[in-house]
């Protein structure tokens, strides 16, 4: 996700130091197909699961593996 990141910084950087106005067209057009990339990838959901007894978490891992 940052490498994504970074490319729009540097597209970004493209777009405003563009000379012509292909150059400027071309690098707003990348910048909406990473935004794109970046809309489209899955979010990450983390669950933390807590027990106290210790056959519950040998259980617990044995059903997860």
């Amino acid at each position: 996700m940052e490498n994504l990141l970074d490319k729009i910084r540097k597209i970004e950087a493209l777009i405003q130091g563009a000379t012509t106005t292909g150059e400027k067209s071309a690098a707003i057009l990348a910048k909406k197909r990473v935004q794109k990339r970046i809309a489209s990838t899955p979010k990450i959901v983390e669950y933390r699961l807590y027990t106290q007894d210790n056959w519950h978490k040998k259980l617990l891992l044995a059903l997860c593996r």
